[in-house]
């Protein structure tokens, strides 16, 4: 995004799109503005619809009216005039530009990350769009475009995601079939969203909890812009080659293997626990020996084209009282390498397979990831058949879920 840019019919589209996704203000949004500099070029200069409102207003006249009054009037053209008129109910703006290169970038995300924790809606403007193979990651004009990395790591802290993109000079069917397929694949989202106006595309990977508020919303996008904005819903879960997925017992002698495992897993999950390193600058997991000499604590591996790709623990240590004798996931890893491409369902329901009778799988309150992956899955290995309570225990404080595949 420019500021050159503020205001030109695709933002007058852009804004009244966000508008109309932040749900008035029910669903909270940050809008990651990725500017960059002028660069003295021409574009910008789409501004005759303000001259037009007999045309143009009708969409949203609000929106018309505060584009209208800042840059026919005005003659501002800077993003921050929408941050401070709230023009999109409840969101949070990210005004920093953004450089080139590498170090830079990665500060800004970093910095970003934490600025837009625990949000329903994040919206990336780029310039261009999402990455090109041509341009590498801390390239010169690599600030015109979105990364899938950052992408995916927004996606992964809970947030449904929004992108600006171009059109390139392709068949646009093509290319939106192209992207929205490689949006789920990189995702994992089973619901992807494109809207589509005359000049660019806006793709939407959508989180499980949002889903039915973001169908509800695009039919009203689409009642409100009608041709100048086409909502259309992209059902494509993704599903893995399963011949290339092992789960194998974990033997004594693979035990090393597991340790090292446990510390990348630990790591992740000391965002919710708050477990600090030992004085070794290793996490303690004083339960490992067991599941080689306990007969109901059950060690697997996981892997996928013969590399090692995660593992699972499974025991007989349940919380709730009713599903004493019932099987639980105690640990469960998938690397980030191999995330969001179907593998942790397909384990998961396999490990269930493997063990008929009752099961039970918690997780900590804060893992909001977690518990939408376990509920995702269950539910659907389930067909819904299965119940959900909150535990305050000592030894868990947050959703359980219970079923029984008999």
């Amino acid at each position: 995004m420019k500021h050159k840019y503020f205001g030109d019919i695709n933002d007058y589209r852009k804004y009244g799109l966000l508008r109309i996704l932040s749900n008035n203000g029910a669903l909270k949004s940050s809008i990651c503005w990725m500017l960059t500099p002028d660069d003295g070029s021409n574009d910008g200069r789409h501004l005759d619809y303000l001259k037009q409102p007999e045309k143009w207003r009708a969409f949203d006249p609000v929106l018309f009216d505060f584009l209208h009054k800042n840059i026919e009037i005005k003659k501002i053209r800077d993003v921050n005039v929408l941050q401070r008129a709230g023009i999109v109910p409840a969101a949070h703006y990210y005004s920093r530009h953004l450089p080139d290169d590498a170090a830079g970038r990665k500060a800004y995300f970093s910095d970003y990350m934490g600025y837009s924790e625990n949000v329903d809606l994040v919206f990336f403007d780029p310039d261009i769009g999402l990455e090109l193979k041509l341009v590498k990651y801390g390239d010169k004009n690599s600030s015109k475009y979105i990364y899938w990395s950052e992408l995916i790591d927004v996606y992964a802290m809970g947030s449904s995601v929004l992108i600006y993109q171009h059109f390139p000079r392709e068949k646009r069917s093509i290319f939106i079939n192209k992207k929205m397929k490689e949006l789920a694949e990189k995702t994992g989202a089973d619901r992807v969203f494109s809207f589509i106006t005359p000049k660019v595309l806006f793709l939407l990977a959508s989180q499980k909890r949002h889903r039915e508020s973001f169908i509800h919303l695009s039919k009203k996008v689409s009642t409100v812009w009608g041709d100048q904005i086409i909502c259309n819903l992209h059902e494509t879960a993704v599903k893995p080659d399963q011949s290339n997925i092992q789960i194998k017992k974990a033997t004594i002698k693979q035990k090393p293997v597991l340790e090292k495992l446990m510390q990348l897993y630990l790591h992740d999950f000391s965002e919710y626990d708050n477990h600090d390193l030992n004085l070794d600058g290793l996490y303690e997991y004083k339960y490992l020996e067991l599941y080689w000499t306990e007969e109901d604590r059950h060690p697997f591996l996981i892997y996928h084209e013969n590399q090692i790709a995660g593992f699972a623990l499974i025991n007989s240590h349940v919380i709730l009282d009713e599903n004493k004798g019932a099987k639980a996931i105690a640990e469960f890893f998938v690397m980030r390498k191999y995330r969001r491409k179907g593998i942790g369902s397909f384990v998961a329901a396999s490990l269930f397979d493997m063990f008929p009778g009752k099961w039970e799988v918690s997780q900590e309150k804060e893992n909001k990831i977690s518990h939408e992956f376990w509920v995702k899955v269950i539910s659907e290995y389930t067909e819904g058949k299965f119940s959900e309570i909150i535990s305050n225990d000592d030894r868990i404080h947050g959703p359980v879920q219970s079923f029984d595949n008999s």
